[in-house]
């Protein structure tokens, strides 16, 4: 993290030579609350460019591999560290950084995006996702879905399928991280927003 503060977002030549993807992240975030930035370029543009953020009270690192996307760090990130989160879209990258400012300044803490912020990302209505969910269903229920503190995982992975994602499930531990599968959690059976069922 970094403490520089300004009032004013700093245009450096970096920015200027910054992948499209890269600009385009920091003309959505100037929008509202970017207070500055700094990017470190890499000697090939090709490889993993850092972008160090200002956005209201929260300084964070975002970053950049065009072959992956945006990678948003949740957790202090320690050298080589993996980020917590990786948004291939710009817009989406930027409602999330968005979503973990707000945060910050109301709770002082970042955490992983939860049911309501997923959708948001998704840039979608509880009525959407009631219509995706069991064609025309209640907006009220979701509603309630996304103030749960508990959830069945079956519950999560219709939730995740009705905004067009697949849920995946990983451990972690000091010796060891892997993907898991618990029983037999079969694949949702409602079909992925935009994807066509075979």
């Amino acid at each position: 993290m970094f403490s520089r503060q300004t009032s004013e977002i700093r245009r450096d030549d970096q920015a200027e030579l910054a992948p499209a993807a890269v600009r385009q992240l920091l003309e959505l975030l100037a929008v509202n609350g970017l207070r500055d930035h700094e990017i470190d370029a890499p000697s090939d543009p090709n490889e993993e460019w850092f972008i160090d953020l200002a956005i209201g009270e929260l300084n964070t690192i975002v970053s950049y591999r065009p072959e992956f996307g945006f990678g948003v760090y949740t957790s202090v990130p320690d050298f080589g560290a993996r980020p917590d989160e990786v948004y291939r879209d710009p817009r989406k990258a930027a409602i999330r950084l968005h979503q973990l400012a707000d945060q910050w300044a109301r709770d002082a803490r970042l955490t992983a995006p939860n049911l309501r912020d997923l959708r948001l990302i998704m840039e979608m209505l509880q009525a959407d996702v009631a219509e995706a969910w069991n064609g025309g269903g209640n907006q009220t229920s979701i509603s309630r879905l996304e103030m749960r503190d508990d959830h069945r995982l079956s519950t999560v992975r219709d939730y995740v399928a009705a905004l067009g994602g697949q849920l995946e499930l990983h451990v972690r531990f000091d010796t060891f991280e892997a993907p898991i599968k618990i029983g037999a959690l079969s694949p949702s059976k409602i079909p992925a927003r935009g994807r066509t069922k075979l």
